[in-house]
């Protein structure tokens, strides 16, 4: 037997067709050499060993890598104004990463306390007259409830590839999962291995996020409650089903001024998993600037205390009812000379209410208008920059070149 590279046989170079249920072992149609093709093989031997038998292939095309890559460089703050001119895109990797499909429901008890508001009359007296007041009050008393939650959700069985998993994979949809003889691997396709035993993936990534489900399902099943002090207790998180698969991953290298960065992407070309990309760090720090300046000038701003201009609103607004209507009956013209002071108080005060706040909401939005203004001129150069490269649809230096020219492979 003889490893194969490039899909040609290395016994006659002839063109060598690969099977998708061929696990890595073709015979040459043209002289019937047997060929092994390492990646397929190991990805094949693991399925056996463990069981698999679906997973999410590798399907992007070039040209939808590159739009892909292109976005998040066009999107990263403080772009290099260089970048798209010379960077180059070295490598595409192909991985195939071992994981667990997870199908769990968890109970969780919590306890908390419920407000009832209660009303009391009372009388009281001035000496003069007496009258009936009520008042009102929350009382607080001591509950508790079950709040039930499920999900269906995916881990890496493989550490290193563990946090491209979570943020890539966790939410996938089952029924986009293919039988593994339907599985588009290339021949160059790195298989990791399973090192993450499935209990540590499932508390480590899987429990945590079904009792974030548990707490919102109490919270919900509270919202339209006065509650206070609500307090979770200990869950309990089933496993129904585990199931492995195998989850294709794409790993771009760019290089630039003479570093390397990662992006992993998704084997449909959708979602993306950012390490690290170019940033020119002037243009970073001046817009790191802007925020903060930003933040400062909105710190800076004086709240408007209005408590006492409501409570003197309320007041007279108090005493306006008292003249007009429990002394005088409602009618009448002296009680409404009376009450005038109050009705004149009760509108200035009104008005200075209102003034204040409308002068701190225009001073919030001139901040942040003065942000935006700030960020736009930073950024405007780096904009020219991306819709140049988009108009002229020449693709990036390196491995993508032959997708120049298609407008597929470039962001709208």
């Amino acid at each position: 037997m003889s490893d194969v590279k490039d899909f040609r046989c290395n016994g006659c170079g002839a063109p060598l067709p690969i099977p998708k249920n061929s696990k890595g072992r073709v015979k040459c149609p043209s002289c019937k050499t047997e060929c092994v093709i390492d990646g397929l093989v190991k990805n094949a031997e693991m399925a056996d060993k463990e069981n698999i038998n679906s997973g999410f292939p590798l399907l992007a095309s070039s040209a939808v890598l590159h739009r892909k890559f292109v976005s998040l460089l066009a999107e990263t703050p403080g772009m290099p104004l260089d970048v798209f001119e010379k960077g180059e895109v070295v490598r595409e990797e192909h991985c195939c990463i071992p994981s667990y499909l997870f199908y769990c429901n968890g109970t969780v008890s919590y306890t908390y306390e419920a407000g009832n508001e209660r009303s009391q009359v009372v009388v009281r007296d001035n000496g003069q007259k007496s009258w009936e007041e009520t008042r009102s009050h929350t009382e607080w008393t001591q509950m508790s409830g079950n709040a039930n939650a499920s999900a269906t959700v995916f881990a890496s069985g493989n550490r290193q590839a563990a946090p491209q998993i979570k943020k890539l994979y966790m939410f996938l949809d089952p029924t986009k999962l293919v039988d593994f003889d339907e599985l588009d691997f290339p021949h160059d396709v790195v298989t990791y291995d399973y090192n993450l035993p499935q209990a540590a993936s499932f508390n480590e990534y899987i429990k945590p996020y079904v009792e974030t489900l548990l707490k919102k399902e109490a919270e919900k099943s509270l919202k339209d409650r006065t509650i206070r002090d609500l307090s979770m207790g200990g869950s309990r998180i089933d496993k129904d089903e585990v199931v492995r698969v195998f989850l294709g991953l794409y790993r771009v290298v760019f290089k630039y001024d003479g570093k390397e960065y990662s992006v992993w992407i998704t084997g449909d070309g959708e979602k993306t998993f950012i390490e690290e990309l170019p940033v020119d760090r002037e243009r970073k720090k001046a817009l790191d600037d802007a925020k903060q300046a930003q933040e400062k000038s909105m710190a800076a701003l004086t709240v408007p205390k209005t408590g006492c201009l409501t409570f003197g609103l309320v007041v007279c607004i108090i005493f306006s009812a008292i003249f007009t209507i429990t002394m005088f009956g409602g009618g009448g013209g002296t009680p409404f000379l009376v009450a005038l002071p109050f009705l004149v108080g009760a509108i200035i005060c009104g008005s200075f209410r209102s003034k204040k706040k409308n002068a701190y909401s225009t001073q919030q939005a001139e901040i942040e208008a003065k942000y935006k203004k700030d960020v736009a001129e930073i950024e405007s150069q780096a904009a020219n920059v991306v819709q140049q490269f988009k108009h002229q649809k020449k693709a990036l230096r390196g491995i993508y070149e032959e997708v120049s020219g298609d407008a597929s492979a470039f962001p709208a």
